[in-house]
């Protein structure tokens, strides 16, 4: 169980971490047109990118996948 929960503790930290990189990036490319202009402009933008990924994360887990239109 102990192995288990290391396990997924882990992919859930890749999986926020490489999320919220790849969404900031992407941000600056569409802007900027380069992909890391914009943590060079804004020093705070990888939390926020942190925060805005995980909150979408959390708001697409609750319910069922037929229910996610509103989303």
């Amino acid at each position: 169980m102990g192995i288990l929960v290391v396990y997924m503790y882990g992919a859930m930290c890749l999986k926020y971490v490489s999320g919220a990189e790849s969404l900031y990036q992407g941000v600056s490319f569409l802007i900027y047109g380069n992909q890391g202009t914009l943590e060079k402009e804004f020093s705070g933008v990888y939390p926020i990118s942190v925060l805005i990924f995980g909150a979408l994360c959390i708001a697409f887990s609750f319910g069922d996948i037929e229910n996610s239109k509103n989303l």
